[in-house]
C-alpha cells in the first residue's frame, strides 16, 4: 500500500473556495455524463449555501484534488439535522 502524499490533508471549504468546489463538482458530473450548468453557475449557487452552512464541503489535497459535499436537512428519526 502506498502512503498518501503529505499535502493530502482535508480541510473545510470556505466561501472563497466556491470556484474550486464548482470546478470539482462540474468535472465530477461531466465525467459521469450527468447534467451540469457549468462552473460559473455552480459558483453562484454555492456562494450562499456555503455562507449559510446549508452545504459543507470538505476539500482534499493541495489542488484541491477531491471533495465531499454535505447537505443538511431535518432528520425524520430525531430532532436536528442529518447530512
Amino acid at each position: 500500500m502506498t502512503e498518501p502524499p503529505e499535502d493530502a490533508g482535508v480541510r473545510l471549504a470556505s466561501r472563497a473556495d466556491g470556484p474550486e468546489v464548482a470546478r470539482l463538482l462540474h468535472d465530477f458530473n461531466a465525467e459521469f455524463e450527468e447534467e451540469t450548468p457549468g462552473p460559473a453557475v455552480l459558483t453562484e449557487r454555492l456562494a450562499p449555501l456555503l455562507a449559510s452552512g446549508e452545504v459543507v464541503v470538505l476539500l482534499a489535497g493541495s489542488g484541491p484534488d477531491g471533495f465531499a459535499q454535505l447537505r443538511f436537512r431535518p432528520s425524520v428519526i430525531r430532532e436536528g439535522l442529518d447530512a
